[in-house]
């Protein structure tokens, strides 16, 4: 509970009182890899903080085809948010990658709390206003960069991506095959 006391705080300080009742709603849980926390047209009424592991979120296209459209590593909030909000089956499937230790929060309650104190709306702003920005930043890296120049940039977020998870989960969230990853990663071992 330190680590995402901690991480929270980072985001804006909560007062003793907001502290007290947030961790009244929320459980440290541990999930092994290949766990689903969220699965496709089930609804959710919980948000996850990921204290440790990778996980992914992916949805499947209509031919049956995996596609990842983001990687989750330590310190991330995770749901599908749009499920959320809207109180409808998640159209996007959240599952482990590797074993992750993670705060699970219950979001009816903690919306009631953030309606109550400031400090926890503050937070829920600050939250959604950052998963904004990392999916434009990954639309705008899907526009503008090359599949090797994608790969490089989760390479220096998470030097050791290669050796966490496997190549066809890294190459989904590049958005190309496992062959052209190998491919990619031989002609930068060349040159």
């Amino acid at each position: 509970m330190e680590q995402l006391i901690k991480q929270i705080n980072s985001i804006y300080p909560l007062s003793k009182n907001s502290l007290k009742e947030l961790i009244n709603i929320t459980e440290i849980e541990e999930y092994s890899a290949r766990y689903k926390l969220i699965e496709l047209d089930k609804k959710t009424n919980h948000f996850y903080f990921l204290l440790s592991g990778i996980a992914r979120a992916y949805i499947i296209s209509t031919n049956g085809k995996e596609s990842n459209s983001s990687l989750f590593l330590g310190n991330n909030f995770i749901s599908s948010f749009s499920a959320l909000i809207n109180k409808t089956p998640s159209k996007i499937i959240i599952e482990c990658l590797t074993n992750c230790r993670i705060a699970k929060c219950n979001y009816s309650e903690y919306i009631k709390l953030a309606d109550k104190h400031i400090d926890l709306n503050i937070i829920y702003r600050k939250s959604i206003e950052y998963l904004f920005y990392t999916s434009e930043v990954r639309d705008i890296e899907f526009a503008t960069m090359t599949a090797t120049e994608r790969y490089l940039s989760v390479k220096n977020r998470v030097p050791q991506i290669d050796n966490l998870i496997s190549q066809k989960h890294i190459a989904s969230h590049l958005g190309i095959t496992s062959v052209q990853l190998s491919r990619l990663k031989k002609k930068l071992l060349s040159s």
